[in-house]
């Protein structure tokens, strides 16, 4: 288990190319009841939230955070993102949350919250409007 953990976060922050935003696009399921504002979503994206209302267990899915600029990161989550990791192993080894998934591209986390609507994409590259009446997005400055 602590293996499968070390090669999530080392592929997660294995990128050579740095992004720079001024908001963070985030993809959630339309089925949703439950609207997120942005304080509900920095607290998904922090670990401070682990549920929806109904009780779903958020599935927290990002890009490659190596190519997220450190000071984005910080001040969307604010805190580093060593400590960011830090704090899901803590949560996923104490068995209060999934471990993040790695999105490949967001066409694939599109996919997965289809399949799943209790999963949040976080996506700090600059992008375009998504074109599906089953996902949502909210843009949210730094």
């Amino acid at each position: 288990m602590l293996v499968f953990l070390n090669l999530f976060l080392a592929v997660l922050l294995s990128s050579a190319s740095y992004a720079r935003a001024e908001e963070v696009t985030v993809y959630y399921s339309a089925s949703v009841t439950q609207v997120p504002d942005s304080v509900f979503l920095r607290q998904a994206f922090s670990g401070k939230r682990l549920a929806w209302e109904n009780g779903d267990s958020i599935v927290l899915m990002l890009q490659n955070l190596k190519a997220v600029d450190e000071r984005v990161f910080t001040k969307f989550a604010q805190q580093t993102k060593n400590q960011f990791l830090d704090n899901w192993r803590i949560k996923f080894f104490s068995g209060r949350a999934l471990v993040p998934i790695q999105a490949t591209s967001s066409d694939a986390a599109i996919t997965t919250i289809k399949q799943n609507p209790a999963a949040i994409y976080f996506n700090f590259t600059p992008t375009d409007a998504v074109q599906d009446e089953a996902i949502k997005t909210v843009r949210i400055p730094l």
